[in-house]
């Protein structure tokens, strides 16, 4: 068990880093705890990991707007923008905080940036929810970004300095071909950092039930970045980026992803 998908079989609740969905709740996974008798062990293990799974399936709360931060998103996208694919949808559910949602009901990629042009932002805490509908889903956040124009993929372009946090409970690495990977699953800086261990909901298939909300939390200060997931610190470490401040965005990529009470304070 530990937080580097590097050294590690297992996050810190004894799922593996490099599967979706699959957990160990063994000896195999304390092999030098010292004990003659493992068992004590393993129980306080295998609790520890239903724990985690029957934590996924509890959707989060909507999140009034805390001291100190400002709404980016209230339901008026007078102050935000598309570039790409314009698959962005406002919806107003009753009893509920206005919504996003990026993306459509296809396993077909239309990627597109809806950012919000209003103003740029250096040092900051960004949070917001999420929630998702099918494993396929993916798109991002996107933090001190340049404002996306032209070929959005050319080198020293958009994707190219812009800085990313995940979703994508499948962890898909398009050049290597291969799934779970850390640096493209859920809460990594994509392609700069790798997230840590899987915290997202789960995922809730379009059966009529509402779906399970996520909270993200990032902190960008100076050269750090800091990535929490349902008050969980799933990435942490230089970002590597050169940008100073930029603009925020949310990505619509593949299936539907939807994003609710955007919110921002600056350091």
């Amino acid at each position: 068990m530990g937080d580097d998908p590097g050294t590690s079989v297992t996050d810190v609740h004894g799922r593996f880093h490099h599967i979706s969905n699959a957990y160990c709740a063994d000896q195999a996974l304390f092999p030098t705890a010292g004990s003659a008798n493992p068992v004590p062990t393993g129980l306080a293990l295998a609790r520890k990991v239903a724990r985690g799974i029957t934590a996924r399936h509890r959707s989060s709360s909507a999140q009034a707007v805390e001291d100190g931060f400002t709404l980016l998103y209230g339901g008026d996208r007078s102050d935000w923008s598309v570039a790409g694919a314009d698959n962005f949808f406002q919806t107003r559910p009753g009893g509920e905080p206005p919504l996003i949602s990026a993306g459509v009901e296809d396993d077909n990629p239309a990627l597109g940036v809806l950012w919000h042009r209003a103003r740029q932002f250096g040092d900051f805490e960004l949070r917001l929810q999420w929630r998702i509908f099918s494993p396929m889903a993916n798109g991002g956040v996107f933090l001190r970004a340049p404002e996306p124009s032209g070929d959005l993929f050319a080198q020293g372009g958009f994707y190219a300095r812009t800085l990313e946090v995940q979703i994508d409970e499948r962890g898909f690495d398009p050049v290597a071909n291969v799934f779970g990977s850390p640096q493209h699953r859920t809460g990594a800086l994509y392609n700069r950092l790798p997230a840590n261990r899987w915290a997202a909901r789960a995922v809730s298939p379009r059966d009529g039930r509402p779906g399970f909300w996520n909270d993200l939390s990032v902190k960008v200060v100076g050269s750090e970045i800091e990535v929490r997931l349902n008050d969980e610190q799933v990435c942490r470490g230089q970002h590597g980026a050169e940008l100073e401040r930029g603009f925020i965005g949310v990505q619509c990529h593949t299936e539907v992803v939807q994003y609710r009470c955007i919110r921002i304070r600056e350091f």
